[in-house]
C-alpha cells in the first residue's frame, strides 16, 4: 500500500503511516511499535523515519524542494478521506490540522468522535449567494 511516514511533531517518538490510498492514517505508534506492527520491511525502513525526523515526512519526491514536501513540516493540515466524519459528504472535506493528528489517531483507537479535531471546508461553487432565500427563489 503506498504510504508516507508522517511525524506529528518534531520532538515526539511518534509517527503514523499515512496511506495515499485512503488518504488516512493506517498505522501509529513509537518507531519501535510501528517497526513491530509492519509486515513490510521497506515500509519500516531506516531511511523513511530519518526522513520523517528531518522532514515530517518519510515522502521523497523527485525535483521536489525537500522544505515543502507533501507531509512535511510546512503542511499545516492534511485532507481526509476515510477514517472522518461523514466523509463521503459532497459540500465539501475534511482536513486534519497536524497539532491533531496523534489525538486523531488515538480518538481513532478509542472509538471516540473525531469530529472535534477536524476542520470543515465547504466547496466554494457550493456556498450559498446572498440572493437565494430559503424558499430557493432567487432575489
Amino acid at each position: 500500500m503506498p504510504s508516507y511516514i508522517v511525524k506529528a511533531t518534531p520532538t515526539e517518538d511518534w509517527y503514523c503511516l499515512w496511506s495515499t490510498i485512503g488518504d488516512a492514517p493506517c498505522r501509529w505508534g513509537s518507531r519501535a511499535e510501528m517497526e513491530r506492527a509492519s509486515c513490510d520491511p521497506a515500509e519500516v525502513a531506516a531511511e523513511r523515519f530519518h526522513r520523517a525526523d528531518k522532514n515530517g515526512t518519510s515522502a521523497a519526491w523527485e525535483n521536489w524542494p525537500e522544505e515543502d514536501m507533501p507531509f512535511g513540516w510546512s503542511d499545516e493540515s492534511f485532507l481526509l478521506m476515510n477514517s472522518c466524519p461523514d466523509c463521503l459528504n459532497d459540500d465539501g472535506y475534511w482536513l486534519l490540522p497536524r497539532k491533531n493528528l496523534r489525538a486523531f489517531c488515538e480518538a481513532l483507537d478509542a472509538g471516540a468522535d473525531t469530529t472535534p479535531l477536524c476542520v470543515w471546508e465547504q466547496h466554494d461553487d457550493l456556498t450559498p449567494t446572498p440572493a437565494a432565500d430559503e424558499s430557493g427563489a432567487g432575489a
